[in-house]
């Protein structure tokens, strides 16, 4: 496996932009037990999506990084950042503030 963790780090020296290296890259260390390194490579995929933007893709990234550490602040606060940037989002947000009815005063 080494093998394929030193192929992956090739890769990116030569195209540091290459967002699925840094994906399989990610997962290689995931299960080399690095969790440290996968979960650093796992943001850079992440912030290289989704300047691409490739919002989806970026938040399957950062869901990885919390199955790692399920409190890892950063990455809910870039998964909160992401969902707002998806296109149908501000749909959702349209529909969840409805103007609140205008009351007459009660004599």
């Amino acid at each position: 496996m080494d093998e394929h963790i030193a192929y992956y780090r090739r890769l990116i020296a030569q195209d540091p932009r290459h967002a699925d290296a840094h994906l399989h890259l990610a997962a290689l260390l995931r299960r080399h037990g690095r969790q440290h390194e996968a979960i650093s490579t796992y943001q850079a995929a992440a912030a290289l999506l989704s300047d691409a933007g490739l919002f989806q893709e970026a938040i399957s990234a950062s869901k990885s990084i919390l199955e790692i550490d399920p409190q890892h602040t950063d990455t809910h606060l870039t998964l909160a950042r992401l969902y707002a940037r998806l296109p149908q989002a501000g749909a959702r947000i349209a529909q969840v503030i409805v103007p609140a009815p205008v009351l007459t005063p009660v004599d």
